[in-house]
């Protein structure tokens, strides 16, 4: 098999539905293709160049958040390269509580603070929904 051609530090473009791109990170990759994933915004009208995103952080974004490696896998999400000085300890692996059918980081402060910021499209739908 292959050596999949993303990894923790690889920042990747989503193409949504209406258009233009969200930003993630790879944090942590499991066996099974689950993914951990820092989200940024704000959306993007093409797909970013690396030099554009390389020097994010975790501060910079928007959702931590579960998903699979499908859409790398089949590369219609676009791998763009690595972050700068790649450190794991630095993008932590938060603990998630279950809401609905939906997994958010235990610490609801955070989540408080970042749901008014998750509409960055249509209606109250954050840009991975859409």
């Amino acid at each position: 098999m292959a050596k999949p051609k993303y990894g923790p530090g690889s920042l990747f473009a989503v193409p949504l539905h209406d258009g233009g791109y969200g930003l993630g990170l790879v944090a942590r990759m499991s066996s099974k293709g689950i993914l951990l994933g820092y989200f940024f915004a704000p959306k993007w009208a093409q797909v970013p160049s690396l030099p554009e995103v390389k020097s994010l952080s975790p501060n910079d974004s928007v959702l931590i958040g579960r998903f699979s490696s499908l859409g790398l896998k089949q590369g219609t999400w676009e791998v763009l390269g690595s972050v700068l000085g790649w450190v794991p300890e630095e993008w932590p692996m938060p603990v998630f509580a279950r809401e609905g059918t939906d997994y958010w980081p235990v610490n609801s402060g955070a989540l408080r603070r970042l749901r008014p910021q998750l509409a960055l499209g249509r209606g109250d739908s954050p840009w991975w929904r859409q």
